[in-house]
C-alpha cells in the first residue's frame, strides 16, 4: 500500500501518491489532513486518487490503434514494414502500462 502525502500550496491542501497531487480544496491544518486520512482508510478516496487511470492503455492496445489510423494514409510495402516492427516490439511490451505520454493526450485516434 502506497503512502498518502501532503503538501501544503498557497496554504491549500494537496495530497497524492508519489509526485501526483490533487486539491482538496481545504485549507492545510492538521484537522483537514486527519480528515482527509480518515476518507482514505474508510475508502471514500479511491475515485480521487486514481489520477486519470482511464487514459492508462498498454502498448499493445496503443499500437494497435495507430496502425488502424495508419492504414488510411499509408501504402501496403510500408504498412507491412510497420507491422513487422509492431510485432518485434508487443513480444516484450505487449501488457505493459503507458504512464506518461503526452502525444496521447493531443492525439486524435481517441
Amino acid at each position: 500500500m502506497k503512502k498518502l502525502r501532503f503538501k501544503n500550496r498557497n496554504g491549500i491542501l494537496y495530497f497524492g501518491f508519489g509526485d501526483k497531487f490533487k486539491s482538496s480544496k481545504l485549507k492545510y491544518s492538521n484537522v483537514n489532513k486527519n480528515i482527509i486520512i480518515n476518507k482514505f482508510k474508510n475508502g471514500a478516496l479511491n475515485e480521487d486518487l486514481e489520477f486519470n487511470m482511464a487514459h492508462s492503455l498498454t502498448v499493445k492496445v496503443y499500437m494497435l490503434r495507430v496502425m488502424n489510423e495508419k492504414k488510411k494514409t499509408l501504402k501496403h510495402n510500408t504498412l507491412s514494414a510497420y507491422e513487422s516492427s509492431m510485432n518485434r516490439i508487443l513480444l516484450y511490451f505487449h501488457e505493459k502500462k503507458i504512464k506518461e505520454a503526452p502525444i496521447l493526450k493531443s492525439s486524435a485516434i481517441f
